[in-house]
């Protein structure tokens, strides 16, 4: 429980740097959300 606990002191002490890792993450998983499948058919075309 105690890492949990820094970790969000960490988070609330840190708001914009959070932000940006989070909207980053998102980004990144959408576009291999995308690209994944794609590059799965690629060989077979």
């Amino acid at each position: 429980m105690g890492v949990i606990i820094k970790v969000k002191e960490w988070t609330e002490a840190n708001k914009p740097l959070t932000e940006s890792l989070v909207k980053w993450g998102a980004g990144v998983s959408g576009v291999m959300l995308v690209l994944g499948p794609l590059m799965m058919m690629l060989p077979a075309i």
